[in-house]
């Protein structure tokens, strides 16, 4: 995989205020309006601190390298799993943001989705974060008080018992004609809705947020 461009705002961690995510590429007013209220809700968030935000969408960017392709070294490792590669913000002028292939966009995702990492508010949607798997993508922190959903967060953590988790499927050619797209509910055997479809690429690949039962029975290898 070659260096991409990532045209969003965003941090994976419980411990946010806000998260930003661009869903998908659009217009210029479009995008303006979006750095707009971004940049509004962080103006918000400051309260009376001394700092300055602004706009600098033109002159830097997030990029990312996929784990085939490592970094020269200006950006770090991706902090959720080191399969993912590198991820940072660069200038857009930067050697390796200079590389860029909008091609290899459609790579980095179809390897994040396989690797079963699920990213942005389409993705994640109400889910707890453990559902979300980030307690293993160093997402949330199990000593670190006063967050939002930490009381449901440390109950499902130390009593050990998480019902739904995000797992990758991969679609079997023999039912390449069935359609799978987002929001199609999943049925077991009996016809009981075990879970979802959260994303799907290609009627090749997908997320899907299920039962653990379910998938320890009829998914996991």
């Amino acid at each position: 995989m070659t260096l991409t461009s990532i045209s969003a705002m965003r941090c994976v961690c419980v411990c946010a205020e806000i998260f930003f995510k661009r869903v998908r590429e659009t217009d210029e007013a479009s995008s303006t309006f979006f750095v707009r209220q971004a940049v509004a809700a962080l103006k918000r968030l400051s309260l009376r601190k001394k700092v300055a935000i602004e706009r600098a969408c033109d002159e830097y960017g997030v990029f990312v390298r996929g784990p085939g392709n490592p970094s020269e070294g200006a950006l770090p490792p991706d902090p959720r799993w080191v399969g993912l590669g590198s991820r940072g913000v660069l200038r857009r002028d930067d050697k390796e943001a200079t590389t860029a292939s909008a091609s290899a966009v459609k790579a980095h995702d179809e390897h994040r989705i396989r690797a079963g990492i699920a990213e942005g508010a389409g993705e994640l949607g109400d889910a707890y974060p453990l559902e979300c798997n980030f307690d293993a993508l160093h997402g949330v922190s199990f000593s670190k008080g006063c967050y939002m959903g930490q009381e449901n967060t440390a109950r499902q953590h130390f009593r050990g018992v998480v019902r739904k988790r995000i797992v990758p499927f991969v679609i079997p050619f023999e039912t390449a004609d069935v359609v799978f797209e987002r929001g199609k509910k999943i049925v077991n055997d009996r016809g009981d809705a075990v879970g979802e479809i959260i994303a799907a690429r290609d009627g090749e690949i997908g997320l899907m947020r299920a039962r653990m039962n379910f998938v320890r029975e009829n998914l996991a290898g």
